[in-house]
């Protein structure tokens, strides 16, 4: 894992979630104050800069509680399939995805 700059992570080009409310955000952003990262993000390089590949929502609670780097797997790029395989079983997995978020992967 490598702690990479926020404000060098752009939001993924295929992010399907479209119910991430503020709520969400803020409630991640507290627990994340409370009890610290616990899961890397993953990223893909992109020039001088990264896309998020897993772990947007984690992105913008540590850029809400003001946190300047995020623990990140660097994933190699190219092989956006995996990616969006990838970002599917993470969102699965954490929150249940909307019918629409569903059929977009």
């Amino acid at each position: 894992m490598t702690a990479v700059a926020l404000d060098l992570i752009d939001a993924p080009a295929h992010d399907v979630r479209i119910a991430r409310t503020e709520e969400d955000i803020l409630n991640l952003a507290q627990d994340i104050g409370a009890n610290g990262q616990i899961n890397a993000i993953s990223v893909i390089p992109n020039g001088a800069r990264f896309e998020c590949e897993t772990g947007w929502t984690r992105c913008l609670a540590m850029r809400l509680i003001g946190r300047e780097t995020i623990e990140a797997d660097i994933r190699p790029a190219g092989d956006d399939w995996l990616a969006r395989r990838r970002r599917f079983s993470e969102n699965h997995q954490r929150a249940q995805l909307t019918p629409i978020e569903e059929a977009a992967e």
